[in-house]
């Protein structure tokens, strides 16, 4: 039998590696989605959310964490965040679910950042009281975070008249309990003026500019 043209064996082999890649035979992991993936992309209905959480600078992100609306977030804030994270930060964050599950607590041992969700839910939960949760383990999958903005405490708490300046060590806090009604101004520390924010916009605070992403 005479050997095949050079041209027809490339053919021949391109078109047995495309086989073996759509049927997940090939070296891609077992046709697996790549790591990050996330499952699949956010719906078109569903509900949204813009929330808000304090924690600690050396984390970031919902996953495994609670948030709240802005009322919600600065009376946790004047209660017990402001003392509880004097180097913290405070993040904005929308997020699109497809459907809301009931509220989980959240939280982390004592000094430790590793955050962790009561019960086995993947669905982001909500009550009431305007709180949140979000199980990791749903993340790309039944909820989607997107259009986060970070900011240092003290840029929440200068833009709501506490600022450290004014306000030395042992007297912050308690500026910032006497300002929990202040939505207005938290509000604007993170370039929202009572409305939400369109995502893929500058915002401009303390002469310095955060991308929201």
């Amino acid at each position: 039998m005479a050997p095949l043209p050079i041209g027809v064996v490339v053919a021949t082999l391109a078109l047995t590696a495309e086989a073996q890649f759509r049927s997940g035979k090939g070296g891609g992991g077992g046709g697996k989605p790549p790591p990050g993936g996330g499952g699949r992309p956010p719906p078109g209905g569903g509900a949204s959310a813009r929330v808000f959480h304090i924690m600690s600078s050396g984390v970031s992100g919902l996953a495994e964490k609670n948030a709240a609306e802005p009322q919600a977030d600065l009376n946790f804030i004047a209660g017990f965040g402001c003392k509880a994270y004097p180097d913290g930060v405070i993040e904005m964050a929308h997020v699109k679910v497809d459907k809301w599950g009931p509220y989980a607590r959240c939280n982390h041992p004592p000094d430790s950042t590793k955050y962790k969700c009561e019960g086995s839910s993947e669905l982001a939960g909500k009550d009431n009281n305007g709180r949140y949760s979000f199980p990791a383990k749903g993340q790309n999958k039944h909820w989607w975070e997107s259009g986060t903005v970070r900011r240092t405490v003290q840029q929440v708490y200068g833009a709501l008249g506490c600022s450290s300046a004014a306000y030395p060590i042992g007297y912050q806090c308690a500026c910032v309990s006497s300002k929990k009604g202040n939505i207005q101004d938290f509000l604007k520390a993170f370039g929202q003026l009572d409305v939400e924010m369109d995502t893929n916009a500058t915002v401009t605070l303390d002469n310095s500019t955060d991308v929201v992403v």
